[in-house]
């Protein structure tokens, strides 16, 4: 994980975009809500490993973005990472 976080902290990153992602159990808006719940998690984690926060964003994907038949494998968090050409 340490290495991961050198990683993130390149000057070569534009911008970091945290999708919070949820299985199809719920409602639209408890999805939505955890989602976001989930992004803000990885987020907060994030800013304090001295990861810039002005580079990052959130969104939460509710159930619309499934990988797996596998509920669990869709209670995720994606980082979409940006980097300056």
């Amino acid at each position: 994980f340490p290495s991961f976080l050198d990683k993130l902290s390149n000057n070569k990153i534009k911008s970091i975009r945290i999708e919070g992602n949820t299985d199809n159990h719920g409602t639209s808006e408890h999805n939505k809500i955890l989602g976001l719940n989930r992004a803000m998690a990885v987020k907060e984690l994030l800013i304090e490993n001295n990861i810039d926060e002005f580079k990052l964003s959130i969104i939460s994907n509710s159930n619309k973005n499934p990988i797996s038949n596998d509920n669990k494998q869709n209670r995720r968090v994606d980082l979409i990472i940006t980097y300056y050409k």
